[in-house]
């Protein structure tokens, strides 16, 4: 497949908008940011939670194995229709329950034949918007319903939750920790990163 990337130069400071310490700046709509090569053939997946009970999206998209963060995209029980690209989030509940944070766009292809309690998607990782995986957060205008985490790209924009660019996060808030030299570090960004970093910066792994 070509190249799908948008050409767009990645910066850390001049896509914020209408973020709690900027309330003035101009909205930039979703889908003015995020193109895709297929509108119509294209779903958003807004990940909460592993199941009722089961970890934070977020959490897992942190973690070292993929496989667990992949699955919530790829599971039978996704109903993806006839889609062939997927846009996938995870709700950054740092934040609160509007806001999540990009981790990637997918071409999506059903596995035949179906195996029960298994993948039903294979999920391909294309190139473009890549270099906002993980920094890109939005905003919804009210939180997503668990009954509607997956929307038809085409219908979102206009539909109650109305996505908008919120901002490029900084490491800091991305589970990347950059020592402990020259830090200036606030009491919950401490929290976020202080149970998986030893005292090299190093990440420990998870129990």
């Amino acid at each position: 497949m070509a190249n799908e990337a948008t050409g767009r130069t990645r910066s850390t400071g001049s896509v914020r908008t209408r973020s709690r310490r900027n309330e003035g700046a101009a909205l930039i709509r979703f889908t003015d940011f995020m193109t895709v090569p297929e509108p119509g053939l294209t779903k958003v997946k807004f990940n909460i939670q592993a199941g009722v009970g089961g970890a934070e999206a977020w959490d897992l998209l942190l973690a070292d194995n993929p496989e667990d963060w992949l699955d919530m995209n790829r599971h039978q029980n996704n109903n993806l229709g006839r889609a062939q690209y997927l846009l996938s989030f995870a709700q950054y509940y740092p934040y609160g329950p509007q806001y999540f944070i990009f981790d990637g766009f997918f071409r999506v292809t059903p596995i035949v034949p179906e195996l029960i309690g298994s993948a039903g998607y294979a999920l391909t990782s294309l190139p473009q918007h890549s270099e906002y995986i993980k920094p890109l957060i939005i905003k919804l205008k009210k939180p997503v319903g668990r009954d509607l985490y997956l929307r038809w790209y085409e219908t979102l924009q206009d539909s109650k939750l109305n996505p908008e660019v919120h901002e490029l996060a900084p490491d800091i808030k991305l589970g990347r920790f950059p020592g402990y030299q020259n830090v200036m570090l606030k009491h919950h960004e401490l929290q976020r990163i202080s149970p998986t970093t030893d005292r090299t910066g190093r990440t420990r792994s998870r129990t």
